[in-house]
C-alpha cells in the first residue's frame, strides 16, 4: 500500500499583503490557487477565513472550484461593506480526502477604512478680518488609518480657489496649524474650506468658515471734524470701509502719551475728549 502524507500547497493570488479594501463598491472576487503532486487526492473542504487584528475569525466563505488534480484554481466573493473599519488578515483553509489540511498560507494588512476623517477649525471664525501673518488652526482625527494631510483652501465669492496651503499635523495631539500672510493673497473676502484626507485615501471637505475678509490696506480717513465744549471736545471723522480707531492726544505737537481706544467698527465715528 502507499502512504499519502503530502499536506496541500495554497496560495492567495488576490488580495496581497496591505491591500486598501477601503470605499470598495460591490463585492471584491477572492482568488488563489491550490497545487499537489498526489493528482488522486481530492479536497473536501476549502474555506476562507478573514480574522480582525485580535485573530477572532469574523466570516468564513465557501469558495468555488474543481477540487481534483494537480492544478486548482479557486474564487469566492465577499462584500467588504459588511466589515467594520480596522485591519484583517485573509486565510486559506484547505482539507483533502485523506486527512490532512493546510492552514498556514495568510494575507495580512488589509485596509478596512469606510469613515472619511473629521476635521474642525479652531480659527478663524466667519466674518474675521485678517490684516497680517495669521495662524490659522483646527483639530483632525481618524480612528482607523490615520490622517494623513489637511489643506486649508481659500476661494473667493465666485467660488474660484485663490490659494491651497498645506497644514503641519500632530498626530499626538491632533492638531493642525498654518500660517496664512495676508499680503499673498488679494484683498477681499473670501470662504475657507478645510480638506482632510486620511491614510486610505477618503478625504472630508465639508467644513467650511464663510466671509474670511483678507485687508492688506489701511482705511482713508475723511470730513475730519471737531466740537468743542466747556469741558471736552468731540472729535468726529469718517473713514472709507468699518474700521475702530485709536485716538492719541496731548497739549503739545508731540501729542502725548494720553489715547482713547474706540473698539466698535464703523464707517462715521464720533470720539469724546475730556469729562
Amino acid at each position: 500500500f502507499t502512504i499519502l502524507n503530502a499536506v496541500p500547497i495554497t496560495s492567495i493570488v488576490y488580495p496581497t499583503f496591505g491591500t486598501n479594501l477601503s470605499n470598495v463598491s460591490g463585492p471584491i472576487r477572492i482568488n488563489g490557487t491550490i497545487n499537489t503532486t498526489i493528482n488522486s487526492i481530492n479536497y473536501n473542504s476549502v474555506k476562507v477565513h478573514i480574522f480582525n487584528s485580535t485573530g477572532s475569525i469574523q466570516q468564513t466563505l465557501g469558495v468555488s472550484g474543481v477540487f481534483s488534480g494537480a492544478q486548482i484554481n479557486w474564487n469566492t466573493t465577499f462584500d467588504v461593506a459588511i466589515l467594520s473599519d480596522g485591519v484583517y488578515n485573509f486565510s486559506i483553509n484547505v482539507s483533502d480526502s485523506i486527512g490532512t489540511y493546510n492552514d498556514s498560507v495568510r494575507v495580512n494588512g488589509l485596509l478596512v477604512d469606510n469613515k472619511k476623517p473629521n476635521g474642525t477649525f479652531i480659527r478663524p471664525i466667519q466674518g474675521e478680518n485678517i490684516t497680517s501673518n495669521f495662524v490659522l488652526n483646527g483639530t483632525f482625527a481618524d480612528s482607523s488609518s490615520g490622517v494623513v494631510s489637511v489643506k486649508v483652501i481659500l476661494k473667493n465669492l465666485t467660488n474660484l480657489v485663490s490659494g491651497t496651503y498645506n497644514a503641519t499635523i500632530n498626530n499626538n495631539t491632533g492638531v493642525w496649524n498654518v500660517t496664512l500672510s495676508s499680503t499673498s493673497v488679494a484683498t477681499g473676502t473670501y470662504n475657507v474650506t478645510l480638506n482632510v484626507t486620511d491614510g486610505a485615501g477618503s478625504f472630508n471637505d465639508s467644513v467650511h468658515v464663510l466671509l474670511l475678509i483678507i485687508d492688506n490696506t489701511a482705511p482713508t480717513i475723511s470730513s475730519l471734524g471737531k466740537t468743542p465744549g466747556f469741558h471736552n471736545a468731540v472729535i468726529a471723522f469718517d473713514t472709507d470701509e468699518v474700521a475702530n480707531a485709536t485716538l492719541d492726544y496731548g497739549t503739545g505737537a508731540g501729542l502725548g502719551t494720553t489715547a482713547i481706544i474706540d473698539s466698535t467698527f464703523l464707517i462715521s465715528h464720533t470720539i469724546t475728549v475730556g469729562s
